[in-house]
């Protein structure tokens, strides 16, 4: 008994010492920020299967697809260019801060509108949010939100200061399910308005928790202050623009998924189960991303040892990321007919499966983004990410039609293939670089 308690005790101490890596350290507070939302949309979507139609799921799923693409779209992937350049000037980083929250304000606010006087033209099955001025300035401040939202995460991996991010999710998480049941009691979820309600809801009260007071906790100078500081953005503005068309591109195809179904003969059922089973696939692919990030972040505080942390990063993300891709490739057909439904096991078990699949290359184009951000090669970059999104829009758009959503599976597979393929060469120059230094000296 006492030699079990002392081998617990020294893997406590190993985990200890490996988590207090801040590649590592970063990243599980980063997978944890990511899943805390996903497990809570886990159940939260189960809830709303159970209690509402399959077209209710998936008019709400288009709408909060929509806002998610218009804020990757207009958000200029400022957070980005504040993980680069936050660490090389800490002490404008407050008004670098407020400025980049103020653009990303006015920007999503212009986009929600001009997609709502446009809808006819993007998306005519979305075309009944213009029907009254309520579900207008629901959907404009919704998209506010959730724009600010996705901002403060990348602000806390900054300040290197990702377990605020944490809790910052599970506020989010958490609150979507008191304010979903209280849109259902008040019979408030027409057309998908009620799951649209409760995720903007729960994301205002997270926002005004993390910009109150756990940004000032990441870094105590922080207040936040109205205002737009010009030079704080155009240092960056290059670095921003350039990532912003790469973070469009990788974010563009889960994205437009369900907006691309709800527009074929597979209509509302088919984005609500496309939607419901991105989001069960996304518990898998939250991991390359997550280690991607902390490496962005350790490579612009330690650009020496980029290579070792490259090495980390790739064992660390697959070793991690096989894990729930046995599981899901065993159990995921099931869980699906348990938890969410009959229809959903019948058409998004093979996509789920094939999603899955792909976090394993995705885990090397993940490690591939960032070593070319830290690196500021972002020409290559772009034409990659690009080639990535059209085979995994092209791919999953051509055969949607003919196979349904596991046709909309294997596109995405063939994108992340693609870029796993394309990653190897550059991945294996930079560990092996600071080898050949050693052999130089």
């Amino acid at each position: 008994m006492a030699s079990a308690a002392k081998r617990i005790g020294n893997y406590l101490k190993q985990f200890t010492r490996h988590a207090r890596v801040p590649l590592f350290g970063n990243a599980y507070f980063l997978i944890l920020t990511n899943l805390m939302p996903s497990a809570a949309g886990f159940f939260f979507w189960t809830l709303a299967a159970r209690l509402m139609p399959a077209e209710e799921v998936g008019w709400g799923s288009a709408l909060i697809s929509t806002t998610a693409l218009l804020v990757s779209l207009f958000g200029l992937d400022l957070g980005t260019g504040l993980i680069r350049y936050v660490p090389l000037s800490i002490e404008k980083s407050p008004d670098r801060v407020n400025t980049a929250l103020g653009i990303r304000s006015i920007l999503a606010a212009l986009a929600a509108i001009a997609f709502v006087i446009g809808t006819p033209f993007w998306s005519p099955a979305l075309v009944s949010i213009r029907a009254t001025a309520v579900g207008v300035s629901i959907f404009v401040v919704g998209n506010l939100i959730m724009s600010i939202n996705e901002l403060l995460d990348h602000i806390f991996v900054a300040y290197r200061s990702a377990k605020y991010a944490l809790i910052k999710s599970a506020v989010t998480g958490l609150v979507r399910f008191p304010a979903l049941a209280l849109l259902i009691l008040a019979n408030a979820t027409h057309n998908g308005l009620g799951v649209y309600l409760s995720t903007i809801v729960s994301a205002a009260i997270a926002n005004m928790i993390a910009i109150g007071w756990l940004l000032p906790k990441a870094y105590s100078p922080y207040r936040l202050r109205l205002g737009i500081v010009p030079s704080l953005i155009w240092d960056m503005a290059h670095y921003s623009v350039a990532n912003y068309v790469v973070s469009f591109l990788l974010q563009l195809p889960n994205l437009i998924i369900p907006i691309l179904v709800v527009n074929t003969a597979l209509g509302a059922v088919g984005a609500g189960v496309s939607y419901v089973v991105s989001m069960v696939a996304w518990v898998v692919l939250v991991i390359p991303a997550a280690m991607s990030r902390s490496l962005l972040a350790e490579g612009a505080h330690d650009a020496h040892g980029l290579a070792q942390h490259t090495r980390r990063a790739i064992t660390f993300s697959l070793l991690l990321v096989s894990v729930p891709v046995g599981a899901i490739m065993i159990g995921g057909s099931t869980m699906l007919r348990l938890l969410f439904g009959v229809v959903y096991q019948q058409h998004g078990s093979a996509m789920l499966a094939l999603m899955s699949i792909s976090a394993l290359p995705a885990t090397l184009f993940s490690v591939y983004v960032s070593l070319k951000r830290v690196k500021r090669q972002s020409r290559e970059l772009i034409a990659v990410s690009a080639m990535v999104s059209v085979v995994s829009v092209g791919m999953g758009a051509l055969l949607v039609n003919r196979w349904g959503l596991s046709g909309l599976g294997l596109g995405l597979l063939g994108g992340q293939l693609l870029g796993g393929l394309v990653s190897i060469p550059e991945l294996w120059r930079t560990v092996r670089s600071d080898e050949s230094m050693e052999r130089s000296q």
